[in-house]
């Protein structure tokens, strides 16, 4: 494979994967937040749930797809940048608090995923 396309998919095509599952879980907190009493009945009333679905869904097929075009011992490990992503949008969109500890672990998080790409 070209080179040049293999780092575009390594970067490009992870951050989206990435993205994508992560927005999908900020839906489904989203959808649980408007469940007034907890039933599948009242939750699949909710959009959200079904935007959720789509990012998840989408996130998880290019998944898939970057398996296909790199190796496994990297792609997959790279899936926990997912939790990059989620602490920016839970806080960004749900108001959660950031905490040194979670800095500390997006950190490690960050360093991992660049000694498995270099």
């Amino acid at each position: 494979m070209n080179p040049v396309l293999k780092a575009v998919l390594y970067i490009a095509g992870v951050a989206a994967m990435t993205c994508g599952n992560s927005i999908g879980a900020l839906f489904f907190k989203v959808t649980m937040t408007r469940v007034k009493v907890f039933s599948i009945k009242n939750t699949f009333k909710i959009p959200t749930l079904y935007l959720g679905i789509l990012c998840y869904a989408v996130g998880s097929l290019l998944n898939i797809l970057l398996m296909h075009y790199l190796d496994y011992s990297t792609v997959y490990p790279l899936t926990s940048l997912t939790c990059v992503w989620t602490l920016l949008f839970s806080s960004v969109f749900l108001g959660e608090k950031i905490s040194a500890r979670k800095l500390i672990g997006i950190a490690v998080i960050i360093c991992g995923a660049i000694l498995i790409c270099f």
